[in-house]
């Protein structure tokens, strides 16, 4: 069986109590009988130069992230202006939205205004009704 090569790159390293000089670094137990190979240390420098795949392997990977990186970033991109447009829209809708409201508001004060102006002759009607029974007026 091949011995599998783990690139830490960038990992959570706990500190414990009882380990107050070192650092430890929980893998999962699949990676129980591979070799681990931190990133920047003496050891992976060594690695990248004599071992041409683990070049070629690193370039690749550096290469693909780069290219989704730029993807990323067109996608990011893309985002921030439909979001923007998204804001724009609401923006209109909430507009529309107060204009119609200020005319439904100006309706419903115009039928306020008739019900008052016909509730005030209907009362103005009545007191003279009550007036001429009441006080025997000949008009």
């Amino acid at each position: 069986m091949m011995n599998k090569l783990i690139l830490i790159i960038s990992v959570a390293i706990f500190s414990c109590q009882f380990a107050q000089t070192q650092n430890i670094v929980v893998l999962p137990e699949r990676f129980k009988e591979s070799r681990v190979l931190i990133v920047n240390s003496v050891e992976f420098r060594k690695a990248v130069s004599d071992n041409e795949d683990l070049r070629q392997q690193l370039d690749e990977e550096i290469a693909i992230r780069q290219k989704f990186s730029v993807e990323v970033d067109k996608q990011v991109v893309k985002n921030n202006e439909v979001q923007n447009e998204m804001v724009l829209k609401i923006t209109r809708l909430n507009e529309t939205i107060l204009k119609k409201d200020k005319t439904i508001v100006g309706q419903e004060l115009s039928i306020l205004w008739h019900r008052v102006v016909i509730a005030g002759l209907t009362l103005s009607i009545a007191a003279y009704f009550f007036a001429k029974f009441y006080f025997r007026l000949p008009i």
